[in-house]
């Protein structure tokens, strides 16, 4: 089963911090997957600092 993320905020070097809906709190690396497609596309700070959330979903 998945939890909802309902807080995310980017940090240096391209890492989330994400709160999930049960409490938990952790920092996301997103550096490996930055070099693979679809993901390379928000391989730039300012485009990787617009993240949200919608419905749960870190988008």
């Amino acid at each position: 089963m998945l939890i909802d993320v309902i807080a995310v905020c980017p940090r240096p070097n391209f890492q989330l911090d994400l709160e999930f809906k049960n409490g938990e709190q952790r920092r996301f690396d997103m550096r490996p997957l930055l070099k693979i497609t679809p993901w390379n596309r928000i391989a730039s700070p300012a485009i990787f600092e617009r993240v949200s959330i919608d419905y749960g979903i870190v988008v």
